[in-house]
Order: structure tokens, then C-alpha cells, then sequence
């Protein structure tokens, strides 16, 4: 058994400590039983703690008791951790008792932190790219599923209109009639082989200017046999309009 079981009278003196609990609170059970539960509660819950007994014993009623939530508890050292907690409650012939079933959530909540960092700073340097980045499901039409902010600045519509989510266009809708069987033979060819690709093609902002746009991706094969592109797109104009007043 990986999670702590401990279990108090109705006093809140210990009762039963198992070896999960001494791994995880650092107490022997020699140590904790016959101790007060507030051993192993942080300091600012110390003060209710018997309170709370003497009230659900008095009226069998508590948000507590038959419910499961996550709180800090503390080890023998001081040190203070985040726990699963299920409490349940026996009523016996001579005294009640309270058994708790206690997780360690320490390393899923580390976990979930370092999740939520890389997402922050995913997000911020892809607001912070010079280009669009963009996913997409591939199939007989094009599917965005997702384009960075960055496309407001560059094409002046919103990322929910060139994904379609208000359904209201495609992204592909606005590419020059010229360039759309291009891009679309280079795109339906990566698609079926899987591997990179790299386009350029004209495409009509909000404000109808038109812009030149290079699109550079790499289209694989999802564990449930979808196939999905991942790219950016990378405004060109200004180095297609010098090329052109050179020539």
C-alpha cells in the first residue's frame, strides 16, 4: 500500500499508523500512536482540528468526513506537503473512529507546475515569432485547428476566422486563386508520404492588400492514423518586392 492510512479516537490521539504513513510523515508508528492527529496538520489548521471532531461526533454532519479533497499536511521535520485526504468514520460500541486515507500529491502537483511553465513559455515565444505558427488535421479539405496571435498582425483577421471556429472562412479561402492549386498539389503530396514541405503563395489580408506568404511545414501520422501538419508561415513581401525592383 502506497498511501498513509491513519486512524484516531474520537479524541484525536492516534490509534494506527502504517508503514506508508511512516515513509511519508517521517513518524515510527511507536512514535505517533497515542499522539494527537495535529502531529501531522500545518500550523493553521492546528487550532480547529478538535473542533471539528467534537462537531461531527455531536452532529454527524461534515463537508469532511465521506468526501476526498486535496490540503497541506506536515512531516515530523516540519516541512509542509500537498495530500489527497479521505476521511471515513466507524462508530463503534465503546468509542468512534476516524480513519484517513492520505496521498502524497507532491510530485503531481511538481508535475502539473512544470506543465503549466512550459505551456506559459510556449505560448509567449510563439506570440513573440516573426511568422504564424499553425496545426492542422489533413483530409480532403484543410482543417486549421489552431493559429498563433501572431495572425492578427499579419493577415488582420482573427485566428478564429481563419480556423473557421466561427464558421464563417478557411484560411485557404484567401489565398490567391492563382497559387491554390499549387499549394494545394504540394500539401495533398506531403500529406500521403508524411515528411517536410515548403510553399510560397499570395494571400489577401483583411484590408485586401496582398501579401506574399512562405509556408514551411512537416505533415506525420497521429497513434490513431490521423494525419496532421505542423508549420509556420512567414511573411515574405518585402523580400518578394525587393526581388522584383531588381529585376
Amino acid at each position: 500500500i502506497t498511501d498513509a492510512i491513519v486512524a484516531i479516537d474520537s479524541k484525536g490521539h492516534i490509534t494506527f499508523f502504517n508503514t506508508s504513513a511512516e515513509r511519508i510523515f517521517g513518524w515510527l508508528a511507536s512514535e505517533a500512536i497515542g499522539k494527537n492527529v495535529r502531529i501531522l496538520v500545518t500550523d493553521e489548521h492546528q487550532h480547529c482540528h478538535d473542533m471539528y471532531i467534537h462537531n461531527f461526533i455531536e452532529r454527524r454532519s461534515s463537508d469532511v468526513v465521506g468526501s476526498t479533497r486535496e490540503v497541506m499536511a506536515k512531516r515530523k521535520d516540519g516541512t509542509t506537503f500537498p495530500v489527497r485526504l479521505a476521511i471515513g468514520f466507524h462508530q463503534g460500541a465503546s468509542d468512534n473512529s476516524f480513519v484517513a486515507v492520505i496521498s502524497d500529491i507532491s510530485e503531481q502537483r511538481h508535475l502539473a507546475w512544470a506543465l503549466r511553465e512550459n505551456a506559459k513559455q510556449y505560448r509567449s515565444l510563439i506570440a513573440n515569432l516573426p511568422c504564424m505558427a499553425f496545426r492542422e488535421m489533413t483530409g480532403g479539405t484543410r482543417h486549421m485547428v489552431y493559429i498563433s496571435d501572431a495572425a492578427k498582425s499579419i493577415t488582420g483577421y482573427s485566428a478564429s476566422v481563419l480556423t473557421g471556429e466561427n464558421g464563417v472562412s478557411h484560411f485557404v479561402d484567401r489565398i490567391h486563386p492563382t497559387d491554390a492549386a499549387n499549394y494545394r498539389k504540394v500539401r495533398e503530396k506531403v500529406s500521403r508520404r508524411n515528411g517536410k514541405y515548403d510553399c510560397e503563395y499570395r494571400f489577401s489580408t483583411r484590408g485586401d492588400e496582398e501579401k506574399w506568404f512562405w509556408e514551411i511545414g512537416l505533415s506525420y501520422r497521429a497513434e490513431d492514423g490521423s494525419t496532421w501538419i505542423d508549420g509556420v508561415i512567414v511573411d515574405i513581401t518585402d523580400k518578394r518586392q525587393a526581388e522584383e525592383d531588381v529585376e
